[in-house]
C-alpha cells in the first residue's frame, strides 16, 4: 500500500508543472528590495515569472516557448528573435541515444546564454 501512495504522489508531482507557493524568499528578491539588479536564467522554480528589479528567463517548469517565460514581458520577442525557439528543457532527455541527447544539451545552453552575451557594457547584477 505504501508504494502505491508513493507511485500516485510521484505521478501528481510530475503531472503538476507549477510549483507550490514557498513562503521563502528568493536571493534576487533579497537584491531587488535593496536596489541591487540581477539576470536570472533558468533557475528553479522561476515559473510562472515574477517582478524582479533586472531580468529573468524562467526554468524548465515553463509549459513551452508560447508560455510567457521571460521577465519583464517584452524581453520575450527579443530572446526569441536572437535564438528562434527557445529551449525551456531538453525534450526527451530520457533516450539511449546519448550524442543526440547531449547534441540538445549543447543547444539548449546556447540558446540560454545568447540574450545575455548581446547586452552591451556590464551586465546588471553581474559585474556591477
Amino acid at each position: 500500500m505504501a508504494s502505491a501512495t508513493a507511485a500516485s504522489t510521484a505521478t501528481t508531482s510530475f503531472r503538476s508543472r507549477t510549483p507550490p507557493a514557498s513562503k521563502n524568499r528568493r536571493f534576487w528578491d533579497v537584491l531587488s528590495r535593496e536596489g541591487k539588479d540581477s539576470i536570472i536564467i533558468g533557475v528553479p522554480p522561476t515559473y510562472p515569472v515574477k517582478p524582479l528589479r533586472g531580468s529573468l528567463i524562467s526554468c524548465f517548469l515553463t509549459p513551452g516557448s508560447q508560455s510567457q517565460f521571460t521577465y519583464p514581458h517584452d524581453l520575450r520577442p527579443e530572446v526569441q528573435r536572437l535564438v528562434g525557439d527557445y529551449m525551456v528543457e531538453c525534450e526527451g532527455f530520457r533516450t539511449d541515444k546519448k550524442q543526440w541527447l547531449l547534441s540538445q544539451i549543447y543547444e539548449m545552453t546556447t540558446k540560454r546564454f545568447t540574450w545575455p552575451s548581446t547586452c552591451s557594457g556590464p551586465v546588471p547584477g553581474i559585474f556591477s
